[in-house]
């Protein structure tokens, strides 16, 4: 049997060139597909920072522009807020609560008004003394007649021995009275 060379010789290349792409298939080409899919996974990581970076961006956008709105509120209510507001009738209403709870030294201190956003406010102290649940009365009955927001500051309470059953308080309360409220109890 007689073999052709060329023939062989064709078949060899054919053989070595069939195992140099397989070699260079298994080594070049999936190390290259490889890289192609790292770099792909850091796009899709790149564009989801991205995306994250832009939505950061607009939620200090859109809180920079709720500031801005409220700012522009503040300064439009400025303009319409009376500077006093009338403290007669807390006045009367305090006056009128000691004398039926019968609290002794009764201190009334007004502090200046204060304008907050849409508020008006005007903050009262007072300071008392009497019996422990007579106090207790007067500070339910002020924040039952609604038109104003208690803040004790400081309520204290000792055993006095001319009136051995009952215990004696100094109550010290802030009252915030807000024009808003007073216009709207008035309705």
């Amino acid at each position: 049997m007689k073999f052709n060379r060329d023939l062989v010789l064709i078949a060899v290349i054919v053989i070595i060139g069939l195992g140099s792409g397989y070699f260079l298939y298994n080594t070049q080409i999936k190390a290259i597909q490889n890289h192609i899919q790292e770099y792909n996974e850091k796009i899709k990581v790149a564009q989801g920072e991205l995306s994250r970076n832009k939505m950061m961006e607009k939620e200090i956008k859109d809180f920079e522009n709720r500031k801005l709105e409220m700012e522009a509120k503040v300064l439009k209510y400025k303009d319409y807020i009376p500077e006093t507001i009338d403290s007669a009738p807390l006045m009367k209403k305090l006056e009128e609560l000691t004398k039926k709870f019968n609290l002794k030294e009764p201190k009334f201190e007004i502090l200046p008004g204060v304008a907050a956003q849409s508020l008006f406010r005007k903050e009262f102290r007072i300071y008392c003394q009497g019996k422990f649940l007579d106090i207790l009365d007067f500070v339910n009955a002020l924040q039952n007649s609604g038109k104003y927001i208690l803040n004790v500051e400081e309520l204290e309470i000792r055993r006095n021995p001319e009136i051995v059953p009952f215990l004696e308080a100094t109550l010290r309360i802030s009252i915030i009275q807000s024009h808003i409220e007073e216009e709207q109890s008035e309705e």
